[in-house]
C-alpha cells in the first residue's frame, strides 16, 4: 500500500524532493486531505483560489463557461495534478472553471500561506511550481 510520502513524491510538484526532506516539510506544513463523491464540486468557477489543490486519484470533469454563458467547454481529467496553480497568485485569483467529481475523488490541499512557505524553504518545490505554471501557460499560447 502506498504511503502518503509515496503519493506526494509521485506528484509533479514534489518530484525530485528527497524523502527525508519531504518528511521534514510535512512536520511544518498543514495539509488537508478530502474525499468527494460523484457530483460533488471540488472547486467552483469564480470562487477565490486560496489553496493549492492536488487531484490524487479519481476522475473529474472540468467545465469552463464563457462570460455570455452561450457555450461551455468540458474536459475529463484523471491524472495526478495540481488544479489551477497559476490562479493562486496574480490579479485573477478566482477559479476559471468548476471541477466536479465523476467518481470517488481524493484531493490534497495546501493553503496559499503554506505554499509560499514551501517555496521559500525548498528550491525544488519552487522550481517545480514555476515549471508547471510556465508549461501550462506555454501550451495555451502554442495553439
Amino acid at each position: 500500500m502506498k504511503t502518503i510520502y509515496d503519493i506526494m513524491l509521485s506528484l509533479p510538484m514534489f518530484q525530485g524532493i528527497e524523502r527525508q526532506k519531504l518528511i521534514q516539510i510535512l512536520e511544518k506544513v498543514s495539509i488537508r486531505f478530502e474525499k468527494y463523491q460523484p457530483g460533488d464540486f471540488i472547486v467552483k468557477a469564480g470562487d477565490e483560489c486560496k489553496q493549492l489543490v492536488f487531484l490524487l486519484n479519481g476522475s473529474v470533469s472540468l467545465e469552463i463557461v464563457d462570460k455570455s454563458k452561450k457555450f461551455a467547454i468540458s474536459e475529463k481529467l484523471s491524472k495526478q495534478m495540481a488544479l489551477f496553480p497559476a490562479n493562486l497568485f496574480g490579479r485573477q485569483t478566482q477559479y476559471p472553471a468548476s471541477v466536479v467529481a465523476i467518481d470517488e475523488v481524493s484531493t490534497m490541499s495546501i493553503s496559499k500561506v503554506q505554499t509560499m512557505s514551501l517555496m521559500k524553504s525548498d528550491d525544488v518545490f519552487l522550481l517545480n511550481f514555476l515549471n508547471i505554471v510556465s508549461i501550462r501557460y506555454q501550451q495555451t499560447v502554442d495553439i
